[in-house]
């Protein structure tokens, strides 16, 4: 995927859903220890399988349980990967834009934005309500890192 279109992604994430903007940055994720990176994966994938479940979508839940918790004798699942793979791309975006001068300060919301990418890209539909309804699920409680944060001096 090219630079500018994941920027127009995550802009468009952001726009389209204005409650994902109190999220988690990719500088707060990659402060976090690797358990907590684990545990809040893990915690926004239980949200969202909630959400498709309440919505009636017995088979967007499966298709997220098999996404996110086979592994097929890897050490990631599917999902797993992919995600990490969209947090790289976000990450490179932002280099990019450091490097111009076009990012005044990080973007909310970049690690909900990551999955919701590693959704579609795997015929997990997005419509505006579900774009809503995750961000409230995963706003509804805010996680907390049990591990202290790393710190760079």
């Amino acid at each position: 995927m090219q630079k500018s279109a994941a920027v127009v992604i995550l802009s468009a994430v952001v726009m389209l859903c204005p409650q994902i903007s109190p999220a988690m940055t990719v500088e707060m994720y990659d402060a976090m220890a690797i358990e907590d990176q684990d545990d809040y994966l893990k915690l926004l994938v239980k949200r969202a399988h909630d959400v498709f479940v309440e919505e009636g979508q017995q088979d967007l839940a499966a298709k997220l349980d098999e996404l996110f918790h086979t592994r097929r004798g890897e050490p990631q699942s599917v999902g797993e990967a992919q995600f990490e793979k969209q947090l790289a791309i976000t990450r490179d975006v932002i280099a990019w834009e450091d490097a111009r001068g076009f990012r005044i300060k990080p973007l909310p919301g970049d690690v909900e934005a990551a999955l919701i990418t590693t959704f579609q890209k795997n015929g997990i539909p997005m419509s505006h309500a579900r774009f809503k309804a995750l961000s409230q699920a995963w706003m509804a409680k805010p996680f907390w890192p049990r591990r202290p944060l790393q710190t760079t001096n």
